[in-house]
């Protein structure tokens, strides 16, 4: 049965590709009155250009463990950098005492629970949040 066999391989194909594919969440507090954001005011935030949203209101970032694999995809897509790269960057910073960078969460249920008892917290998951505490403001599509 090649047709069969070849049939069964593609879609496994298809589905370890759809796997692979894994989007970052950016999500604020329900109450917050942000309620979009662009990849680049979320990337001002994240690299300590700016501390407040849009609206001037002050912006608490919160980031998951460094060697985990939100981190890595979320700053990849975000900036192009990688978690070297980024170390590096926030190292620099740090040591010229410009700025500090966000606040590190264990993990991504701590994420949710942060952000949403927080208004002033942004925060991302790589998974679509079903929290009813918090609100989804960007997704960052990762690279296949």
């Amino acid at each position: 049965m090649p047709s069969l066999t070849n049939t069964l391989i593609a879609g496994l194909l298809t589905l370890g590709s759809a796997c692979a594919r894994a989007d970052i969440y950016v999500i604020v507090n329900k109450s917050s009155p942000v309620h979009s954001l662009k990849q680049q005011e979320v990337q001002d935030l994240y690299m300590g250009h700016t501390h407040s949203f849009s609206n001037g209101d002050y912006a608490l970032c919160f980031d998951l463990p460094r060697d985990g694999v939100a981190y890595a995809a979320f700053y990849r897509t975000l900036t192009g950098m990688s978690a070297a790269q980024l170390g590096s960057y926030w190292a620099r910073l740090m040591f010229t005492g410009q700025t500090l960078p966000p606040q590190h969460l264990p993990s991504e249920d701590e994420m949710l629970a942060v952000v949403g008892r927080n208004p002033s917290a942004i925060g991302y998951l790589s998974r679509q949040p079903t929290d009813q505490n918090v609100r989804v403001v960007l997704v960052l599509k990762t690279p296949d």
